[in-house]
């Protein structure tokens, strides 16, 4: 298969990116709540890594994907009998592995819409504190 992608193959992306939302929710913790635009400030911050992280899953649930359709189709072709049951026990590992990394990809996809929910109360928030004449933000 021919790799066209920039990404370092030695280097584990998604520890990095787990550790960077763990960094920024520690600091996101430490913030008090009424300091509204710190908090929109970090969690916008933490938001990238989400989201690089649900992409990361996505990316590796479909290289996962292509494999286990490429050894099945293989296992498909070599066996001279019972074709359809030798290809499927052949990838039975894969799928399990391939639905590690879509439930991931769905978890992190929807941590990514709950940050940017909590981001869009807390703009709102600070719009209604400036409206109010209370600038504490």
């Amino acid at each position: 298969m021919l790799d066209t992608s920039p990404r370092d193959k030695n280097r584990d992306y998604i520890q990095e990116y787990l550790t960077e939302i763990k960094r920024y929710q520690k600091a996101i913790d430490r913030v008090p709540d009424q300091m509204r635009v710190k908090l929109i400030e970090l969690k916008s911050k933490q938001l990238y890594f989400i989201g690089e992280l649900a992409a990361e899953f996505a990316g590796q649930y479909k290289e996962i994907y292509a494999a286990r359709k490429q050894i099945y189709n293989e296992a498909y072709l070599e066996a001279e009998k019972y074709k359809q049951q030798k290809a499927e026990l052949a990838v039975i590992e894969l799928r399990k592995t391939e639905a590690d990394y879509f439930r991931s990809w769905k978890r992190w996809q929807n941590a990514t819409e709950t940050v940017r929910e909590e981001i869009n109360s807390l703009k709102y928030r600070v719009r209604q504190d400036i409206a109010d004449g209370n600038r504490q933000g």
